[in-house]
């Protein structure tokens, strides 16, 4: 395969459970692995031609520099929810010093509230340049030197969201510069809580 990336920086309880729990609903956790073996782990993968790259999820920056500075091979992604309300700059930063794809999730936000499609000033900016929000928000995602990975099952916006074009630079130093609003909407990094779940605003 292309890319296989460790989906989590922490282990779960061996076995075919994919989200282990305890009697109380408390995800179970398997602490005797550390990250670092399982990137090992993943590095013997590209060794044995199994796969040609590999990469990192749901981590902070400290978890990714901890991998590049033990790992043999680096990191060729970072997938993380990244978007205007949560742009993740300093991991970002450290991703372009070391020469690592950052992979946006969620890059249009979630359909819950509040809303990044909603928002007074990605709509000013998607009416003054005759775009969808949408386009304005992964134009700014590109534009910003990631990949942006979103998905519909309606090919009208299939097609939208294939239809990009730069948005002029004053666009997207309005949405870095003016967009105050902070939020995740995955907390996995935080919590450990796999999934979309509602965090305080401002988080």
């Amino acid at each position: 395969m292309d890319l296989y990336l460790v989906h989590t920086p922490f282990a779960f309880e061996p076995g075919d459970d994919q989200d282990p729990r305890d009697p109380f609903g408390a995800v179970i956790y398997d602490d005797g692995v550390a990250l670092e073996e399982t990137w090992a782990a993943m590095e013997s993968l590209v060794d044995e031609g199994l796969c040609r790259a590999i990469g990192l999820s749901d981590i902070d920056v400290d978890g990714t520099r901890r991998i590049v500075d033990t790992a043999r091979i680096k990191p060729a992604v970072v997938e993380v929810e990244s978007h205007p309300y949560h742009p993740q700059w300093e991991l970002h930063g450290y991703c372009e010093t070391e020469g690592i794809i950052l992979l946006a999730f969620a890059p249009l936000g979630h359909a819950m509230e509040p809303r990044l499609l909603d928002d007074p000033l990605i709509t000013d900016i998607a009416r003054r340049t005759g775009k969808s929000p949408a386009q304005v928000l992964l134009a700014w995602g590109i534009q910003r030197d990631s990949a942006v990975l979103t998905s519909s099952v309606r090919a009208s916006r299939i097609r939208e969201n294939f239809d990009i074009t730069a948005l002029p630079e004053n666009a997207i130093q309005e949405i870095t510069g003016r967009l105050e609003t902070r939020y995740r909407f995955n907390s996995v990094v935080d919590a450990g809580e796999p999934g979309f779940v509602e965090v305080p605003a401002g988080s």
